[in-house]
């Protein structure tokens, strides 16, 4: 609620949260006041990655869910679309992570738009996507594990790999060079 001004409702929250894994601090039914909270991750079907889809409760907590998802997937390619101010965090807290350049995720806006089922409304020059939320039209940006970016660098390098990437490879291979500055 204090990062994006709603919450999913309960009925919502249920029916993702049945294809999600979590990290960090669970409640702790002997200790109530112990700090709750950490990160929702799903394994997409189509390419084995994760996508982080949701953090929740204490900042320490959220940060120990990283670091926990880390030590287990680390080497898995992972990405998440978070308001900008979280994605600082995560980015500073977890080196691994990185904020993909605002063109690389211009240049990726239809994919976006249609793994988002709609929610992503536009992405500027500069990567900041307007998404609507249940709290409104917000910021959000794209952040990526080094996995990831190796994966797309791959994806864009290696001609046998072309079907795997969102965009044709023609969009992405002029902006490498933006991409290898990232690892």
């Amino acid at each position: 609620m204090k990062a994006t001004g709603a919450a999913f409702t309960r009925d919502a929250f249920e029916w993702r949260a049945d294809a999600w894994t979590f990290f960090g601090d669970p409640p702790d039914g002997k200790n109530p006041n112990a700090p709750v909270g950490g990160i929702a991750v799903r394994r997409q079907r189509s390419n084995n990655m994760y996508k982080i889809v949701a953090s929740f409760g204490n900042f320490r907590s959220i940060f120990r869910g990283f670091d926990e998802f880390k030590s287990k997937h680390g080497n898995t390619p992972a990405w998440a679309i978070l308001t900008p101010n979280l994605a600082k965090m995560v980015t500073k807290h977890d080196k691994s992570f990185k904020l993909l350049p605002g063109i690389v995720v211009k240049a990726m806006e239809g994919a976006i738009k249609k793994f988002s089922n709609g929610e992503v409304k536009s992405i500027g020059l500069n990567g900041v996507m307007k998404v609507d939320t249940p709290a409104g039209v917000m910021d959000k940006v794209f952040i990526a594990n080094t996995a990831y970016i190796l994966w797309l660098l791959d994806s864009v390098e290696n001609p046998a790999n072309a079907s795997r990437l969102p965009v044709p490879q023609a969009v992405l291979a002029p902006l490498l060079s933006l991409v290898k500055a990232l690892i």
